[in-house]
């Protein structure tokens, strides 16, 4: 299509993460955001005679009857936001723009973006959005990468690096040791296959809501196989003893960065060696020789992550009510919000849950 040309080329004309990309997005509203949320997209372009300078991909979705406007992509999209043109804020002032795209869209009850960097607020307040509705919400991690990996190796921790050599020499007495990479769609499916299955025991594991009993976000993962956009590639990935996959993670990476995402592995007697942290190093490894520059383990303040990573992302979300209803949803998520910060209640809200269910 002529909007599909259109984002395509700006993508390289701007600076995008790939969860922004029409790719990924199609296949998240092919998979998820139309069969299972009934997402509504509303795609904002923003264009003169002879540039494009922004796209917003947004969207409408139905909860609790409020009608919420928010970005495409939902829980499987680590960073949000618009797409924007490298010249963006060189042309006309936008101040009253913001208004004119609501002015264009489908009616709605509530705004409410998430998971936005520093550089996505910069442009809804440029463009008119309401400043005081951000809020800092979340932080990911990152690690600058130096060009050499022995060099990189020897900055990492040293009880992280003898441990992690100590579980190499023992799983070499069990089986020879093996990083696989997949070549193939075929490959990619193995994969993303044995990662649900490992990611599935994880959640039953640990009691944490389970995406994969939900045969639409399967669908998402299992067909990243079959994703060859121009701008990014998904990465699949596995680390093998003998014929055991004890270790696999699924995800993408561009010119720049490596998008750490879905990582996993086999919760018997695998755990005690440590098999993620072991994939992790060849990850990085792998980074490194193919002259990336960052290695981005996207969002979650995991304990882990500090070891790895010398850069902090702050995320804001924005919410702002349109109606009177959508206040009152409002004021419902931040109770929700603050019994899951405070310990004590949060207790209590999953021994209900768990009784209702």
């Amino acid at each position: 299509t002529d909007l599909e040309k259109v984002w395509i080329k700006l993508e390289q004309d701007s600076m995008i993460n790939p969860f922004l990309s029409f790719a990924w997005l199609k296949a998240w509203q092919n998979n998820v955001g139309d069969p299972l949320l009934s997402v509504q997209p509303q795609l904002v372009h923003i264009y003169d005679d002879k540039n494009t300078y922004a796209i917003f991909p947004l969207g409408i979705r139905r909860k609790y009857n409020i009608k919420i406007l928010e970005w495409l992509g939902g829980i499987n999209s680590d960073y949000m936001g618009p797409l924007v043109h490298s010249e963006f804020t060189s042309i006309k002032k936008f101040e009253d723009y913001w208004d004119m795209i609501l002015s264009k869209i489908n009616s709605f009850d509530l705004i409410h973006f998430q998971k936005q960097n520093d550089q996505t607020i910069s442009i809804l307040n440029y463009m008119g959005f309401s400043k005081d509705s951000h809020s800092l919400h979340l932080k990911a991690y990152n690690s600058s990468l130096e060009k050499d990996w022995d060099q990189y190796y020897k900055s990492i921790k040293k009880r992280i690096r003898s441990d992690s050599e100590r579980q190499i020499r023992r799983l070499k007495k069990i089986g020879n040791i093996k990083f696989d990479i997949a070549r193939s769609i075929n490959d990619k499916k193995n994969i993303i296959k044995k990662m649900i299955e490992q990611k599935y025991g994880r959640y039953e594991k640990t009691k944490v809501w389970n995406m994969f009993k939900i045969d639409h976000y399967k669908d998402f993962y299992e067909k990243l196989a079959y994703l060859y956009p121009k701008n990014f590639q998904v990465h699949c990935s596995s680390l093998k003893v003998g014929n055991e996959v004890i270790a696999t993670h699924v995800g993408i990476y561009d010119k720049k960065t490596f998008y750490y995402l879905m990582p996993a592995n086999n919760l018997n007697e695998w755990e005690k060696y440590s098999p993620g942290r072991l994939l992790l190093i060849k990850l990085l490894e792998w980074s490194i020789n193919n002259k990336l520059s960052i290695f981005d383990f996207t969002i979650g303040g995991e304990a882990y992550k500090k070891i790895w990573c010398n850069q902090e992302i702050s995320l804001y979300y924005s919410l702002k009510p349109m109606t009177l209803k959508s206040k009152v949803y409002c004021n419902f998520l931040f109770w929700k919000s603050y019994i899951k910060k405070t310990t004590y209640l949060s207790k209590i809200a999953r021994k209900i849950k768990s009784f209702v269910s």
